[in-house]
């Protein structure tokens, strides 16, 4: 089973765009884009996005997979550690079948102070819900996303 699913990835990841995403059964709905900490800080845009990812899981969303967000990341030739822009993250969602759930954001740090801002668009690219919350120390960001998302007061 895990050879047959990482298989399906591998073959996923080298189609066109226009096949991988408008030909495959994937019931999604979310485009979640990954947080942009710096250029020399992917790892931790990594992982704040996976925090962020199994947040909006936990709230019901259905979220299109990492290889479909990398892949229409490469068609707008966004990578990893660049800024997503509010034109690049709706141009991106739209490419995307049936989102309606974009979100993108940041995290900055000053001192030892980390920053988390998060955009939600629908999927015409209007903003739902947008906002900053900081915290000491890189353990604040998990807690600031939730608070962000509404999940902790």
């Amino acid at each position: 089973m895990v050879k047959t699913s990482l298989l399906f990835l591998l073959v996923m990841s080298v189609l066109p765009l226009t096949v991988f995403a408008q030909e495959a059964d994937v019931d999604a709905d979310t485009a979640i884009f990954y947080l942009y900490v710096g250029k020399d800080k992917i790892k931790l845009s990594e992982v704040s996005t996976s925090y962020l990812r199994t947040a909006i899981l936990y709230m019901g969303y259905k979220l299109w997979p990492i290889p479909y967000i990398k892949k229409v990341m490469e068609w707008a030739d966004v990578s990893l550690g660049e800024k997503v822009g509010h034109e690049n993250a709706v141009k991106m969602g739209q490419k995307l079948p049936n989102t309606v759930n974009i979100i993108y954001g940041s995290i900055s740090k000053s001192g030892s102070t980390y920053t988390v801002s998060l955009t939600w668009l629908d999927g015409d690219g209007n903003v739902v819900k947008s906002g900053e919350k900081g915290g000491k120390g890189e353990y604040s960001i998990s807690s600031s996303i939730d608070s962000l998302l509404g999940l902790t007061e």
